[in-house]
């Protein structure tokens, strides 16, 4: 490319001035290097200008063609190409030079010339494609009839009718709305308006059957899955056996009333939803009205079938409890009977009545017997009553060999059978659980579900039960009068029996007792005349077998001490604890308990030595009566065992609930009581500059400690809740109820009352003094300046020896002083109004704290503690008064000063200066008489106008509490929500809705009534003292004047004049809302307008608001986060503090600290700038 390259490449190298030494050398390799890489860049050039001159003719064939480009963008690639390699190129030509290239210039101008040829072609490029284009194409689509086809697919477009069909109708709407953006793409570039409106409505409609699509997907969604649901749950309840088999019918019971309480409602208003929404939208003439309609029939269909089945599983339920208790009853008698009828037949036996001292133990044993036989008699016939009732549920499973009458117990609506309640149909086949085989009235056979059937009482099985159970209560009051009339007659032969028969029943025995010295002695006496009897008597006794005997009574000793044990642990179970110290006493009723459990593990250990003899025994099949008693008297044991020891279990668990419920609520009450304490002694606020602002911290710090403390609450709630579910199971496995929870709840119920008593008595409180500080932060303000300008007002006296002139002069400075006193009047009456405003804040406040005071329940009230010096309100007036009586007084001098100095004036102006001092110094005289007299008045006056303050103060208080007492009896009590888990039985939704809004308002109607009267008592207490202080109060005698304070007769009428005022001012109220809403308009209009006031005209309105309950909550918690900002904030001003006094003694420290010279090196690098503005160049050339 470049003129003599092997020149320039050896030329440097024979320089007798370049090279001399390493460094030419190097000089030459870099050169070299740099040409060569020059030349491979120019020639690249050359080759991209060539090639890109050849396509751009090709392209402009293809224009002149009508056809589209085909080298555009190569073209563009290798221009660019091109200009990063003439950079290049440019750069390395200012190498050369300094290399000291010979042929430099030369080589600078071909790269010139390779510029030239470029921009050449950069022109020719953008002549080319940028200012030639080629016309597209007519349109060869017939965009009307396509749009056409579009908007029939989408009119024709069907809605459901199931949740499947829709997904796939969106699916199919989203590839027909994905085609319609494509299509818009194309349509925007036609200049055909008609075809772009047409597509515009098409678009429109495609968005709105999208938006139908999407509402009708969402309806038909939670429509199936509550359809789902629903089927689900109805399954269960269809599946289910309601026979006398049912699986665990206590957990069953408890789930359904947890789902009753838990789930019910929820579902309800997620039917109701849909439901309502379904309306709606066929309200609103949706496209898809019918598959909506028939959703919305079949839910309510399938809603009304799942309430009507819940009802069938409540009477199936009760119907199994009734069953079930029925039989257990039933089998405790036949039990009790059986262990009766087993006595009968081995204690009064004929040989058991030749012991000594046997007729009186075996009367005991028949007393006993009798009991027995009296409670299950006693307990026979309550079953008796109860036996018409029993449903015969294990029919149900049992398959009928004749027809049986069974009565639906709800109504059911299906496609394959309607029922109402009451239909009696008849059973033919119940092989099925889930359905049952029926003819109904009309003669139709159809299946049915047979959960909604029951087979009505009575139960044929309960009533041969009760046969047998009556002819074996027989036949033990058969055996019981035999065995009355066996020791009857024993009674009467025992004396005439001889004394040796006793030796001859015991001598056979295992176990004689006595010692066997005196055995032998009476032995060889009657042997030999009485030797015919003892074969008689002994022939009888081997046939029982003594072991049995032995294990009986250790049966019967177990069983009596279990049910001592029982005796003892029911003892604790249904006495109340005690109210004076009820942890203490549940304390030792733990400790007892644990002997107890330890007592019980002694009767298990024998039980089971007890047992494992009596099998070892019983596997010899021993014969006898005593044997045969063996097992069912094994069997009552065990089974009193495990009643025992679930009855102590339960009992353990319910004592300890109980004992930490007690604990929790004496840890409540104390930590309430507190906050009582200080509220009840927080009744007067000492007088002291900074008493408000202390007092309002202290609220505040209760106020964040009784939210602390909140977790107190909680926890003894849950332990409410525990104490309540261990009291639960008690009564549901042992049917004992415990005496101490209704005492409880009512203590838990009193101390969340006091709680929330506490939080709103705060709250009153804080807001109370939040509303008085800036008032007496004014307050204080204004009395400070008031005295201040008091202590500096001038003394303008008159002596002998002034002049005219100074006289004159004194003349002009008090009438000043007087126009000075009267410009502040209005400030001295702003003070008085202030400190009555601060009064009243303050007599409301220790108001409120007396009537919290007095609403306490408490047995010994803490009175509250009266500060050391005066209180609030009593300094504010004092503080007052002073302030008013020396302004007063200093007015009072001005003007009899400012009047001698005038007299003063005019004496000097006829006489001499002596006489005029003289007349000075008499009228000063006559003037302190006056003065004198005037402060004596003034005083007396003082004290009326204080009398006669305190008796409008009676007054006024009275009034308070008369209307108080009158918005009592109208005015309903604030209402508090209260979390109660209440058991409940569903049994018809409208009914139990109904039942529970009414027991809800008449509960409501007894604590608004027990409130009133609590309320009504302490007003009227407050009224008899008030009415008692206004009786106390003497009259004072003031300048000969007796002022009686007497009731005025009009108070009464008054207040019913206030009443209907009131009434008057509520409907006012709305009036004046009204206006003021018109009269903000014609402000707003008036406001526009020119002014062009002729006369000015103020109206002032005075509306009366009350603040809203809701917004009172509102603000409490946010003046809790104003209070935390607060704190932050002080927080942060002491850090500033601190930091600025850190700042200060730096500072001090750097000037004392001698100065560090540091000597920074900065190495800035720059570009060449001969380069910078050859590129420049460059670029203004590409």
């Amino acid at each position: 490319m470049f003129k003599g390259q092997s020149k320039s490449t050896k030329s440097p190298t024979k320089s007798p001035t370049k090279s001399p030494s390493k460094h030419a050398k190097a000089s030459a390799t870099e050169l070299s290097l740099l040409i060569t890489r020059m030349q491979k860049n120019a020639d690249q050039v050359e080759r991209n200008i060539l090639e890109t001159d050849q396509k751009l003719k090709q392209d402009a064939g293809n224009y002149a063609a009508k056809k589209t480009f085909q080298h555009q963008q190569e073209n563009a690639q290798k221009l660019k190409d091109s200009e990063i390699l003439l950079k290049d190129l440019f750069l390395d030509v200012d190498k050369a030079k300094k290399y000291g290239h010979p042929q430099a210039q030369e080589i600078e101008q071909d790269i010139r010339h390779l510029h030239d040829r470029l921009s050449i072609e950069c022109t020719e490029y953008r002549d080319l494609y940028e200012k030639m284009s080629i016309l597209p194409p007519e349109p060869k689509v017939n965009w009307p009839q396509i749009l056409d086809k579009k908007k029939q697919e989408i009119g024709n477009g069907q809605y459901g009718p199931s949740l499947p069909d829709v997904e796939r109708q969106i699916a199919e709407h989203n590839i027909l709305q994905r085609e319609l953006d494509e299509y818009g793409n194309e349509i925007r570039n036609q200049d055909n308006v008609a075809i772009k409106n047409q597509y515009r409505a098409l678009q429109e409609e495609s968005t709105w059957r999208s938006r139908h699509l999407g509402s009708l997907y969402n309806h038909l969604h939670g429509c199936t899955k509550e359809l789902m649901y629903l089927s689900d749950e109805q399954n269960k309840i269809l599946k289910k056996d309601w026979s006398d088999q049912i699986p665990d019918l206590p957990a069953t019971r408890r789930q359904y009333e947890k789902f009753k309480s838990e789930d019910l409602l929820p579902q309800e208003e997620n039917v109701n939803q849909l439901l309502d929404d379904g309306e709606r939208m066929i309200e609103l003439k949706h496209p898809a009205a019918p598959c909506i309609q028939a959703h919305h029939e079949a839910l309510k269909g399938e809603w009304q079938n799942f309430l009507n089945l819940c009802i069938c599983q409540e009477n199936h339920l009760k119907n199994a409890e009734e069953y079930k208790k029925f039989h257990d009853d039933a089998d405790a008698v036949s039990q009790t009977l059986k262990e009766v009828n087993r006595n009968f037949d081995s204690k009064f036996s004929q040989g058991n009545l030749s012991a000594p001292g046997a007729a009186s133990e075996l009367q005991l044993h028949l007393e006993k017997e009798d009991k027995k036989l009296a409670q299950a008699e006693k307990n026979l016939s309550a079953l008796k009553s109860k036996a018409p009732e029993i449903v015969p549920i294990k029919q149900r499973r049992i398959r009928p060999k004749q027809p049986i009458t069974i009565n639906s117990i709800c109504d059911w609506d299906s496609a394959d059978m309607q029922l109402s309640k009451g239909d009696a149909c008849t059973l033919k086949d119940n092989s099925k659980v889930d359905s049952w085989v029926v003819q109904t009235a009309g003669g139709e056979t159809k299946n049915a579900p047979s959960a909604c059937f029951v087979i009505p009482p009575a139960d044929q099985e309960a009533i041969d039960k009760l046969k047998r159970l009556e002819s074996e209560l027989s036949e033990a009051q058969k055996k019981k009068t035999a065995a009355q009339n066996t020791l009857k007659s024993n009674r009467n032969r025992e004396p005439a029996k001889p004394t040796q028969s006793f030796p001859v029943v015991t001598a056979p025995g295992p176990a004689p007792g006595p010692t066997p010295g005196p055995a032998p002695g009476p032995a060889p006496g009657p042997a030999p005349g009485p030797a015919p009897t003892p074969p008689t008597r002994v022939s009888s006794i081997p046939s029982e077998d003594p072991q049995a005997n032995q294990l009986l009574n250790k049966l019967n000793r177990i069983q009596d001490d279990l049910k001592d044990t029982e005796q003892e642990v029911l003892s604790r179970v249904r006495s109340p604890v005690s109210q004076a110290s009820p942890s203490k006493d549940l304390t030792g009723r733990l400790k007892q308990q644990e002997g107890t459990a330890l007592r019980l593990q002694n009767i298990a250990s024998e039980k089971d030595a007890v047992q494992k003899e009596c099998e070892a025994f019983l596997n010899k099949s021993p014969s006898g009566t005593i044997a045969s008693q063996l097992p069912g008297t094994q069997a009552n044991v065990n089974n009193k065992y495990k009643d025992v020891k679930t009855l102590s279990s339960l009992y353990g668990e319910e004592a300890k609930a109980s004992l930490n419920l007690e604990n929790q609520i004496k840890k409540t009450d104390d930590m309430i009581s507190g906050f009582e304490n200080f509220l009840m002694q927080d009744a007067l606020i000492p007088y002291s500059p900074s008493a408000l602002q202390d007092r309002a911290s202290e609220i505040q710090k209760m106020k964040r400690d009784l939210v602390d403390k909140q977790d107190n609450l909680l926890k003894l709630n849950r332990s409410l809740k525990d104490t309540e579910l261990a009291c639960s199971s008690l009564q549901t496995n042992c049917q004992e109820h415990s005496p101490d929870l209704p005492r409880q709840r009512v203590q838990v119920q009193r101390l969340n009352d006091r709680y929330h008593s506490v939080a709103d008595q705060l709250d009153q409180r804080e807001k109370i003094l939040r509303d008085a500080n800036l008032p007496y932060q004014q307050y204080k303000s204004s009395c400070e300046a008031m005295d201040t300008w008091l202590k500096g007002l001038p003394k303008n006296q008159v002596s002998s020896s002034d002049s005219p002139s100074q006289v004159n002069y004194k003349l002009q400075s008090q009438k000043r002083l007087v126009d000075e006193i009267q410009r502040k009047e209005p400030e001295k009456n702003n003070v008085v109004k202030l400190s009555d405003d601060l009064v009243n804040a303050f007599d409301d406040y220790e108001k409120q704290a007396g009537r919290y005071s007095s609403t306490l329940c408490s047995s010994n009230p803490v009175p509250p503690i009266k500060p050391k010096g005066v209180c609030m309100q009593q300094g504010i007036e004092d503080q007052q008064k002073d302030l008013v009586t020396r302004y007063n007084q200093a007015a009072v001098e001005s003007k009899q000063q400012l009047t001698q100095m005038e007299f003063a004036k005019k004496v000097l102006d006829k006489s001499d200066s002596t006489d005029g001092i003289q007349a000075v110094n008499q009228q000063n005289l006559r003037s302190e008489n006056a003065l004198r007299s005037a402060r004596e008045s003034e005083n007396l006056s003082s004290q009326l106008v204080e009398e006669k303050k305190k008796v409008a103060q009676v007054q006024q208080a009275l009034e308070e509490n008369t209307k108080r007492l009158i918005l009592l009896k109208t005015q309903r009590p604030v209402e508090r929500i209260e979390e109660i888990e209440v058991v409940q039985y569903y049994k018809e939704p409208k009914v139990e809705s109904d039942l529970s809004a009414r027991k809800s308002q008449a509960e409501k109607t007894n604590k608004e009534r027990e409130i009133t009267k609590s309320e009504i008592i302490v007003v009227s207490k407050q009224l008899a003292a008030l009415e008692e202080q206004r009786n106390n109060i003497k009259p004072q005698l003031l300048t000969k004047e007796v002022t009686q304070i007497e009731r005025d007769p009009d108070l009464e009428s008054k207040a019913q004049s206030l009443t209907k005022e009131i009434k008057q001012l509520k409907e006012e109220n709305n009036s004046i809302s009204l206006e003021l809403e018109r009269l903000k308009k014609e402000v707003l209009i008036l406001e526009q307008k020119q002014p062009n006031i002729v006369e000015k005209v103020v109206l002032k309105e005075v509306v009366k608001l009350e603040r809203d309950p809701e917004t009172v909550k509102a603000t409490r918690a946010l003046q809790l986060q104003i209070d935390d900002e607060n704190f932050k904030r002080k927080s942060l001003q002491e850090n500033m503090v601190k930091l600025r006094n850190r700042t200060e003694e730096l500072e001090k420290l750097i000037e004392s600290v001698e100065p560090k010279v540091i000597v920074k090196e900065v190495k800035k690098v720059e570009q060449d700038p001969e380069i910078l503005k050859e590129a420049a160049r460059l670029r203004t050339l590409i």
